[in-house]
């Protein structure tokens, strides 16, 4: 997480799962495989009462199998999707007396 130049912040996620010939994820005929998926959440102020939220997501996806029957096959490929939200929020403030 970090704070951004407009007095908002952006948090990023990662996932990263190895299906390769060593990894523990190996199945069937796959010799190397990857998937990878990157999300980040940018949260920052828009008008009085509103915040803007944008969550961009990014997966990748490569494998390559090799046997006698279908010989060497390569597969990679990335997908990118964004959504973009302003809502309105609301401030509350509790007072703890004791």
């Amino acid at each position: 997480m970090w704070e951004d130049e407009n007095e908002g912040f952006v948090a990023c996620f990662l996932i990263k799962k190895d299906g390769s010939k060593s990894g523990h994820g190996r199945r069937g005929y796959l010799q190397e495989g990857a998937w990878d998926a990157i999300h980040v959440m940018e949260v920052g102020p828009e008008e009085e009462g509103m915040a803007h939220y944008c969550l961009t997501s990014t997966v990748m996806l490569s494998l390559t199998t090799n046997n006698e029957s279908t010989g060497t096959f390569n597969l990679s490929g990335s997908i990118r999707r964004q959504v973009i939200y302003v809502v309105e929020y609301n401030i509350m403030v509790f007072l703890v007396t004791g």
